[in-house]
Order: C-alpha cells, then structure tokens, then sequence
C-alpha cells in the first residue's frame, strides 16, 4: 500500500478544497463557515463526527476491529493578514483571499485540506489497519486556545487515544520532504504587553520631563542583557518586540509608552528564570527612570512541541514503508509555537514539517508573510504522512500506556501555568 500514491490519486480534491478555505479564510474562533463545509465533506465520505462547542470538529473512522487509536490533528484558522497579491518571487497567487484582511498565512488552509483527504483514504481502507483513527480539526490555533474545549469534549465523552500526530506546513524545507526533529521541535511562548507611565513636556525642554521612550530603550537593552546573563547557551531563548506605541508629535515628550512582544524557548525551567529577572528588571528600570510600569500582559511559560524519540522512529519507518526512500529528512528545530504541544502532553506523538518551498515558483515567504503562499504540490506528501503514520501505528505500534497523562485535562492546564480564569471556564464547559 503506498500511501503517498494513494493521496496523488486525490490531489486534485485536496486541491479544490485548499483553495476553498483560501478563498474563504476565517479568525480564530470565528471558524463558522469553515466547519459547516468540514462536516459537509465528512458526511459525504460517510464518517462519523462531533461538533465540539468552542472547540472545532471530532471525526472518527472505526476499523471495526479491536486495536489502539491514533488521533491526527489539523487546524482551521486564519490570520489577520492582508495578503498580496503576489508571491515572494513576485508571481501572481494560484489563489487569493476574498475576505479584505483575513488571510490563511501558515498553511492551515493545506492542513484541512490533507487531513480531510488523510480521513477519505482510511475510510475507504478499513480493512488495512486496526483500532481507530480520529480526526481533530481544531479552531483557534493562533493564540485562540480553543484546543481546550475540543480535548474537553473528547474528555466527557470517552473519546481517548494512543498516539498523536500532526503534519505542519513548512517554508523551511522543500517540496516533496517531511523533515521530523526529536525531543524539542517547537517552542513554546511568554507574551509580553506592559505599559510605562512617564511625564510628558515640551521638546524643548526635556529636563521638566519624563521621557517613557528613555526608559524603554533601557529596558529593551537590558533584555539582551538578561539573555546573556541568565541563559544557559545550550538552551536556545529567543525575544521580539514587535508592537510599539508612544507620542503622537515630534516635539511632544509623551506621557505613555506601550510595548508588547514574545519570548520563545523550550526550557520552561529557563523561561520561569527569565520571567521572573524580566519583572525585576522592569520594575527597577522604570524606578530609576522615575516612571512607573503596569503589566498588561505576562503569561506564565507552557512547554514546547517535544516530539517522542521512538514515535518519530517510528515515523521514519512508516514513511519510508509506505511512501518511498529519501523522502523523510532530519529536520531543525523551529522557534515558532503550537497547541499541538499540548496533544503530546496527553499522549506522545510526532509534529512533522512538510515541505513548501519552491524558489523557481517563488514560493519562499516566511509563514504570516502577506505574501505567503504554498506549493500545492506539498498537498500530497501531508496527506500520505497522515496515513502512513495511522498505518504503522495502528498496526505495529507501541504501547504507549504509561507515557500518557494520568491527571484530568484540568489537572494538565494547571500544570501548564493557565490563567485559573481559564481553567475555571473549561470545568464549566458543557456540551
């Protein structure tokens, strides 16, 4: 059975359906339209699903025969970009968003589209595998975490699983390669937002002022500093400002500054360390500056997509088994982060990336780049690791037992560090 023949024979629908979300795109939890046409798809196909309030889409395809289950994750949404209507290379689109500053920019378009013809392809092989294969589309993705409420119903409704698997678009790597990292794939997010309160005054006379912009530029070179000084260099920890908001004339100290932005890392051990010296050195600068600060935002590190050793040996074998040599590639890991990290936390699995860069076609804008696109041809190599991971699972895997989460989903929550109004909301959370 060589799967990635089988995702070639249905390239044209994945296709057709990539385009569709494209063309329609949807913000998080805004996914209305989207799922309407998942549902429809499933329905034609025959599969079995569950809407999950809040949370995206259940699907199951039974074999019918006693087995382990594996689940395979797509996501649905959007992002609020105005796409371009040109690619990198500066060639027109094969398709373009209809929805004025909506935009799939990370491939979640081509997710759908493979996990959609992954679920077609095991539905009509039943008879190749044992066990169960799940189907997770999830809403909200990009910062939404909507996952909760999607593994919340699986939770009160006695959906459980073995294994997790998701295939990740990637600009990195080329088309027609799945590159798989172990351990440490994906990292995971502080978000930062604070405001600083100077005085402001005329330009002229900036000594009968306090400048918030003096004090920021403080802050923001001591955080390099903090990087260098509390870091272990072997554990990589990246930060961005990426927002920026002071003054509204050039010869007008402002009063306020607002600057907002991300650190990235995989140590959350570390990242607990750099919270806590950021805070310190927040609060001391803006003292010394005579300004005050107010965190507007400050989330505590989860953990990062940590891709299971045996499970990604185990994608090795299923992908050269079921799809051919040479296609599976050691990948990088990428500073990025993904709900699916919290996938692995219930049960181990694998993230992997398939390739979408094609320079010739120029194909080769960064993900939630106004003019990313996608090399279509990709369609066919995520689909066949979709199955092909089933495959091997389902039928050779291993027991997995006593690597998954032995706690309630809210007993995981806390441990991730979400906000207890959170937490509050997933127990209450009713179907």
């Amino acid at each position: 059975m060589n799967t990635l023949e089988l995702s070639k024979n249905i390239y044209e629908y994945m296709v057709e359906m990539r385009r569709h979300f494209h063309e329609n795109p949807e913000l998080s939890g805004k996914e209305v339209n989207t799922l309407e046409t998942i549902k429809t798809e499933l329905t034609k196909m025959g599969i079995e699903f569950h809407h999950a309030p809040n949370g995206g889409i259940v699907a199951i395809v039974d074999s019918g025969k006693e087995g382990r289950t594996v689940l395979l994750r797509s996501d649905v949404d959007a992002l609020p970009v105005n796409e371009s209507l040109t690619n990198a290379g500066g060639k027109e689109k094969v398709c373009l968003s209809k929805n004025q500053g909506v935009m799939h920019a990370c491939g979640h378009d081509g997710h759908t589209a493979t996990l959609l013809g992954a679920l077609k392809i095991l539905s009509e092989n039943k008879d190749a595998f044992t066990g169960k294969v799940i189907g997770a589309f999830e809403q909200g993705e990009e910062g939404g975490g909507n996952w909760v409420y999607l593994m919340k119903y699986m939770e009160n409704h006695g959906i459980k699983f073995d294994t997790v698997f998701a295939c990740h678009l990637q600009i990195g790597v080329d088309t027609g390669k799945l590159a798989f990292v172990r351990g440490n794939t994906m990292a995971t997010i502080i978000r930062i937002a604070v405001k600083i309160k100077g005085r402001g005054g005329h330009g002229s006379r900036p000594d009968m002022s306090i400048s918030p912009i003096d004090c920021f530029v403080a802050i923001y070179n001591g955080m390099n500093t903090l990087r260098m000084r509390n870091c272990d260099p072997y554990n990589p920890l990246t930060f961005s400002i990426g927002s920026l908001h002071s003054g509204t004339k050039a010869n007008i100290i402002p009063d306020e500054l607002t600057f907002e932005g991300t650190v990235r890392l995989f140590d959350r051990d570390q990242g607990m360390e750099f919270r806590k010296a950021f805070v310190n050195m927040v609060e001391n600068t803006c003292k010394a500056y005579g300004c005050e600060c107010e965190f507007l935002g400050l989330n505590m590190p989860g953990v990062g997509v940590y891709n299971n050793p045996q499970c990604v040996d185990m994608a090795y074998e299923a992908v050269k088994k079921y799809m051919g040599e040479d296609i599976a590639i050691e990948g990088e890991p990428w500073m990025a982060s993904e709900s699916f990290s919290s996938y692995q936390r219930l049960a181990p699995g694998v993230l992997c990336f398939a390739g979408i860069r094609n320079e010739e076609a120029g194909i080769t804008a960064d993900h939630h780049n106004p003019m990313f696109e996608i090399d279509e041809k990709a369609l066919s190599y995520s689909c066949g690791v979709y199955v092909a991971y089933a495959l091997e699972y389902l039928n050779n895997g291993f027991d997995t037992e006593d690597k998954k989460w032995k706690g309630t989903l809210v007993d995981l929550l806390r441990d991730n560090n979400m906000p207890a109004d959170r937490i509050k909301a997933v127990e209450e959370y009713m179907e």
